[in-house]
């Protein structure tokens, strides 16, 4: 069985190398060179309830073969310019297609691959890269025997696809196989890209959300404001084993409180992640929050400094949250 993972992300590398210890033939392909060079040179090193070491085949996306089994894509969704075309032009069998990519939906894919069983896919544990060739598994190993991943299969009436992916990936974890709508992907997409926004509006690391006070702080508010603009058009927001992500709502001045190690928790694995997303999905957002009846000032001071004060640095940005932070703690509903 030959199995391409597409993007050497931490979660990527991870799979890649749990399946490597069933499947030989794993190959790792990216568009940025750098971390690829850094994987052929020294492996992967994966730091979970073990420690291992793991070689790679690692080749650029332009070097795709075209009789993989199985491709798994988690490449940031930026690169798809690059990847889908190859993709198109190179599989000649009818492989699985696979997307984790963290966005709002894979209908493109979907679309661009009609022929293909194309699935979506979501890792229900988290990583972070210490360098392009260590990654840190920072959930707890049991969760992996619960649930590991999320499946879903846009082609019902198939079933066995599904169940064919599901036979590959439960030899990492326990794999999920949802029927219904997979809010799962637009819960996360919608909630990171909202927190990366906050980075880059910042111009900081969401270490530096982490561990400023005033940061910390008005994610917690931001986050807030997500969940009742979620609420208010009956968005459904997903509930895992770990987070109840519709219950990240502040009611009450103690719910603010319990919701610090929360929120803490949620950016501790990306500490170290400088902001690179696309701004679409704030903004749409924002489009959003404009048709809501009560007013919701952490988008707007969001909007206004990534649209007007973008080039000014963190500590000058802070301090447009800082009234925010220091006011009314809670709304009614």
């Amino acid at each position: 069985m030959k199995i391409a993972i597409i993007g050497a992300t931490g979660k990527g590398l991870t799979v890649a190398a749990y399946l490597q210890k069933i499947y030989p033939d794993v190959t790792i392909l990216d568009v940025p060179m750098e971390p690829l060079e850094q994987i052929q040179s020294r492996g992967v090193t994966i730091y979970s309830s073990t420690t291992f070491l793991t070689n790679f085949v690692v080749k650029p996306i332009e070097a795709c073969a075209s009789d993989y089994d199985f491709v798994f894509l988690f490449a940031h969704p930026f690169y798809n310019k690059n990847i889908l075309p190859i993709l198109k032009s190179t599989l000649q069998q009818r492989c699985f297609i696979v997307s984790f990519q963290e966005n709002l939906s894979d209908w493109e894919l979907i679309q661009s691959f009609q022929n293909f069983p194309v699935l979506s896919a979501v890792c229900k544990f988290e990583t972070y890269v210490k360098q392009h060739h260590q990654v840190v598994v920072t959930s707890p190993h049991t969760s992996l025997n619960q649930v590991a991943f999320d499946l879903y299969d846009s082609h019902p009436s198939y079933f066995y696809y599904a169940e064919e992916v599901k036979s590959v990936l439960d030899t990492i974890g326990c794999t999920q196989i949802v029927r219904t709508a997979f809010d799962i992907k637009w819960t996360q997409a919608i909630f990171s890209g909202a927190i990366d926004r906050l980075a880059s509006a910042l111009n900081c690391l969401y270490g530096d959300i982490l561990h400023h006070p005033i940061a910390l702080q008005s994610s917690i508010h931001l986050v807030d404001e997500i969940v009742r603009i979620a609420k208010k058009y009956n968005i459904t927001l997903a509930k895992t084993s770990e987070l109840d992500y519709a219950a990240l709502i502040i009611d009450s001045d103690t719910k603010k409180t319990e919701m610090m190690p929360i929120i803490e928790k949620l950016l501790l694995p990306y500490q170290k992640i400088p902001s690179n997303q696309d701004a679409y999905l704030i903004d749409e957002l924002l489009e959003v929050a404009t048709l809501v009846d009560q007013p919701t000032p952490y988008l707007e001071t969001l909007a206004h400094c990534l649209h007007e004060k973008n080039e000014e640095d963190f500590h000058r940005n802070i301090a447009c949250f800082q009234p925010l932070v220091t006011g009314t703690l809670w709304r009614q509903e």
